[in-house]
């Protein structure tokens, strides 16, 4: 009976030591490593939380613009479309707000200005996005008008002369100066997708610019190391007692 037991907790402790070298110690290691990923697993669950929030904003911008130039798009004069990175662009044709080869403002654009206002002011989330106000035209020859010499002009200067006018009109609409930038292009840009190509007022409402952290990463804590598997200790066995005649 005793050589038994004996061998029966022989089996015991192997039966551990087996259970500590081949499950327990593997899992050990893995959870170690999943410990150290765990930052970046979180990093990634909240830049993911960031582009649903993005996402959802666009989709909320695009049509709330949308119905506010329903007029101008119907007409086939303005677009609106959401691009990547989370930003909104809108397209409006020249001559819906301005007059041809001038910084004047078309005879019918006062709605179409105060249409635009409205649904810019109150888009959801406008605090932290950026509205770049910019503009596309052709060059203008050197002309007479009553006598007087006009001046030929290149298209940059008459859209950066445009799109300060649509600022400054904006602005007088409600619309948070701090929100407003101004730019220009050049006449003739590269083919990006949208249906209204050139002669037209850009709107772009992004979220701005910021830099991404320099300072370096805090070192990772790493997992003790596991201690070597104890060795099973062999188990003397002792020889039965002679039995007595």
């Amino acid at each position: 009976m005793k050589a038994l037991a004996y061998l029966l907790l022989l089996l015991l402790t192997g039966g551990g030591a087996f259970f500590y070298i081949t499950i327990h110690e593997p899992m050990a290691k893995e959870y170690g490593r999943m410990k150290i990923g765990m930052p970046e697993f979180d990093k990634a669950t909240a830049e993911l939380k960031r582009y649903k929030e993005r996402e959802a904003w666009t989709q909320d911008a695009v049509s709330t613009l949308q119905a506010g130039l329903q007029k101008e798009i119907t007409e086939g004069k303005a677009e609106v479309a959401a691009a990547f990175g989370g930003a909104v662009v809108v397209n409006i044709a020249e001559s819906v707000l301005y007059t041809p080869e001038s910084v004047t403002f078309a005879k019918d654009s006062r709605q179409t200005i105060e249409n635009l206002a409205s649904v810019l002011k109150n888009l959801k989330g406008l605090k932290d996005k950026e509205i770049s106000i910019g503009n596309i035209t052709e060059p203008t020859k050197a002309q007479r008008a009553g006598g007087k010499k006009i001046p030929a002009r290149s298209g940059r200067d008459i859209a950066s002369d445009r799109s300060n006018a649509l600022v400054k009109a904006l602005e007088k609409q409600g619309v948070p100066e701090e929100s407003l930038i101004a730019s220009a292009y050049a006449p003739k840009q590269s083919d990006r997708g949208f249906r209204i190509k050139d002669k037209k007022t850009i709107i772009v409402i992004a979220t701005p610019f910021s830099p991404q952290s320099t300072a370096p990463a805090a070192a990772a804590a790493k997992p003790a190391a596991a201690p070597p598997p104890a060795q099973p200790q062999p188990i003397p066995i002792q020889p039965a007692p002679p039995k007595r005649p």
